[in-house]
């Protein structure tokens, strides 16, 4: 099969729908915006627990279990089914039965994950949020994955393929060998791509889209766009094909640029350590994107017979769609403002605190220390989350999720992993020191929370949430002024008109 790429260069919609993990970016908000001629994007990212609480309150609208039947393969349908699903809904002071916690098996240099079961979930969750987001239109669906979750990345994007996702967009590091594992895909070749194990070298992890379910099934190649740091794009090697952006396949479909003020995973300032009076890390002139040298670089790319790269806006500018192309964008990627739309997948009483927050003045702080992985973190304050001191402190430390896991080499070259927000005692035990686990929050429960499907522990408490945004909310503020509560229509006419 040709690995021709169903969507090329300049095809891809002006407008990038933020995909903001752990289902914010869920189907509902992705088809809306993809029937406005947009790219609607779901997130990928901790849809395996979702898809498992949704089964588990019961799928009352039968959607989920409506997309399920649609999967090729019915024994892996099944299995979920069997394990999640409750007829009528589970009691919602009880806990949820819990999914695995992802472990890694161990041959030599080479590593899968070792739960049948996990994988089975992880491409039924992807195929099931990609498959109900194309339903009833010809637009296009991306799906966002996160970097820093590798170890879970090439059964997601296996599952989001077998539904014909268009796009896949990945950020949090530098995506650069997910090209060559959406070929292996499509070829039905052993996935085999380079994975950071800490102390350890050569390391890859595998996926056999074949073995595991039992033989080959056509897909398509998908586009792919790399979210990367505003200060990365102007680093340029050359090539043979002209020029290419460091660390990025020559065959990728562009970028997007990520600046600080976007919501969520930011890269670290250039300029280490600096901290302002509030705690948090400054930014500076050489964190900026020098457009006048990017275009110029892009320009002697394709001069020296190489591919055209659009790129994507987000972060700053990225709500004035005519400022962004002025700069020589090709459009924008958008999150914050889709994120309090009528259609986004937080908990609606999550979601209405936040946007009396926002009428209120209230910015989001970004926290150097909240997240396990080491990047910067947006956190938008609202009472009751783990933004207050108090609620932070009065939560036990516990990581029973392991979506933003490190993997570290023993003194017995036996890969195990550790998290900067597990209990300290236990990271410490594993290498990890006590300033990386200063203050660290729990995101995979936090965000879980979010989204309203909160983790009940055995002694009746309840896993308290976080919740993230841009620091620009000033076009949310418009649109709530204009129509109170908006669509994702409403969104995008904004932006359109900016």
């Amino acid at each position: 099969m040709s690995l021709e790429r169903i969507l090329l260069n300049g095809e891809l919609p002006r407008i990038i729908q933020g995909g903001m993990g752990v289902a914010v970016s869920n189907w509902r908000l992705a088809r809306a915006v993809s029937m406005e001629g947009q790219l609607g994007v779901v997130s990928g990212t901790g849809i395996d627990v979702i898809l498992a609480r949704r089964l588990q309150e019961g799928d009352k609208d039968g959607r989920m279990r409506a997309a399920i039947a649609e999967f090729p393969i019915r024994r892996i349908a099944d299995e979920v089914l069997d394990r999640y699903f409750v007829e009528g809904g589970k009691d919602f002071s009880k806990p949820y039965v819990p999914t695995p916690f992802p472990k890694l098996k161990q041959d030599g240099k080479n590593l899968t994950l070792e739960s049948n079961h996990l994988q089975n979930l992880i491409v039924l969750a992807n195929f099931v949020e990609v498959y109900l987001a194309k339903q009833g239109h010809n637009g296009k669906v991306g799906i966002n994955l996160l970097h820093k979750v590798q170890h879970l990345i090439p059964q997601g994007l296996y599952g989001a393929m077998l539904a014909g996702v268009d796009a896949v967009l990945i950020g949090a590091g530098l995506p650069k060998s997910i090209p060559d594992a959406l070929d292996a895909l499509v070829t039905g070749e052993t996935l085999s791509m380079p994975f950071p194990v800490n102390g350890g070298k050569s390391y890859r992890l595998e996926f056999d889209s074949n073995s595991f379910m039992g033989e080959h099934i056509e897909i398509r190649r998908p586009a792919f766009l790399g979210i990367v740091s505003n200060q990365v794009p102007i680093k340029f090697l050359p090539n043979a094909e002209g020029y290419i952006i460091e660390g990025l396949s020559p065959f990728d479909n562009g970028e997007v640029i990520q600046g600080p003020l976007a919501g969520g995973h930011n890269a670290g300032p250039r300029k280490k350590g600096e901290l302002s009076a509030a705690g948090e890390l400054v930014y500076g002139l050489r964190d900026k994107t020098d457009f006048e040298i990017l275009n110029g670089m892009l320009d002697r790319r394709v001069e020296g017979g190489g591919n055209v790269q659009p790129y994507w806006l987000v972060g700053g500018c990225s709500t004035s769609l005519k400022k962004s192309i002025d700069l020589g964008a090709t459009g924008v990627q958008v999150g914050t403002l889709f994120a309090t739309s009528i259609e986004s997948g937080i908990k609606y009483e999550n979601k209405e605190k936040m946007i009396e927050s926002i009428l209120d003045g209230a910015s989001v702080f970004a926290d150097p220390n909240a997240s396990p992985t080491g990047y910067p973190f947006q956190v938008f304050p609202l009472d009751g989350s783990l933004s207050e001191k108090d609620v932070y402190g009065a939560r036990k430390r516990v990581c029973d999720m392991g979506g933003l896991l490190e993997f570290f080499e023993d003194a017995d070259g036996v890969v195990r992993s550790r998290c900067a927000s597990e209990p300290v005692h236990l990271y410490t035990g594993k290498g990890g020191t006590l300033e990386s686990a200063a203050y660290r929050k729990c995101l995979c429960q936090a965000l879980v929370s979010w989204a309203g499907f909160p983790t009940v522990r055995k002694d009746g408490s309840v896993e308290p949430s976080i919740a993230t945004l841009g620091r620009d909310t000033s076009s949310v503020r418009e649109l709530l002024e204009i129509h109170g509560r908006y669509s994702a229509a409403d969104a995008i006419n904004l932006i359109k008109a900016s």
